[in-house]
């Protein structure tokens, strides 16, 4: 199970659920948890799901949204998902330490830059910043995010040119996780089913640290994409 997955809210879950972002055996370990926890009383279904030997999406899955509809309430929209799932992905990569980071925001780029092609969330910096001017990945407010990330990645490539590259490289690094911090504060105020932030990194702080952002036990994940733009 990943470190994202494990660290997730139901609600979170349900998010991750809707893109296509859980295997089936992340959804058997999770259920596994909240047996412990006891949360079966509130979803009966987790303690059948929690026993699943050699589980199967196709199988699974719908139980597994069955159990978080009784956690959470209605299923997400696509467009409701997006936000929530890209901001536990910010506060996973905000708690990494400079040698996981580059994996855990090229983790972030890789999900959601392009992931929309409807305007979801207007970062708070384009009120006063040439807010009629066209923006990479402006879609989820990743626009400072995403220059932050290939300024850094241009650099660390060769293709920066500087007089001063362990300079330059501190400066970029602060640079990217300052913008990160103000995204994921700006997504954080759009919900107040989101306003559990102490929890989460919490939880985040608590985790083993593997060797990866994203341990899979070599499955596979779903066959569509949830992360596709849709048209």
């Amino acid at each position: 199970m990943s470190v994202i997955v494990a660290a997730a809210s139901p609600i979170e879950l349900a998010a991750l659920l809707r893109l296509d972002l859980l295997t089936a055996r992340d959804m058997v370990q999770v259920c596994l948890n909240w047996l412990e926890q006891g949360l079966d009383d509130q979803a009966p279904e987790i303690a059948v799901l929690a026993g699943e030997i050699d589980p199967r999406l196709a199988e699974v899955g719908p139980s597994f949204e069955r159990i978080l509809a009784a956690l959470t309430g209605a299923a997400l929209s696509r467009d409701e998902a997006l936000p929530i799932a890209l901001r536990l992905h910010l506060a996973a990569a905000l708690v990494q330490p400079d040698e996981r980071y580059d994996e855990a925001m090229s983790l972030v780029i890789a999900r959601f830059a392009g992931a929309s092609g409807r305007r979801l969330v207007n970062h708070p910096a384009r009120l006063a910043d040439a807010p009629d001017g066209t923006y990479a990945e402006q879609e989820l407010g990743l626009e400072y995010v995403y220059g932050a990330y290939w300024q850094l990645d241009d650099l660390l490539e060769g293709e920066m040119v500087v007089a001063d590259p362990a300079t330059v490289e501190v400066d970029l690094r602060r640079h990217l996780r300052e913008e990160v911090q103000t995204l994921h504060h700006h997504l954080l105020a759009l919900g107040p089913e989101r306003g559990k932030v102490a929890a989460l990194v919490q939880r985040l702080a608590d985790l083993p640290r593997p060797g990866s952002i994203e341990v899979r036990d070599e499955e596979p994940m779903p066959e569509r994409p949830g992360l596709e733009r849709q048209g």
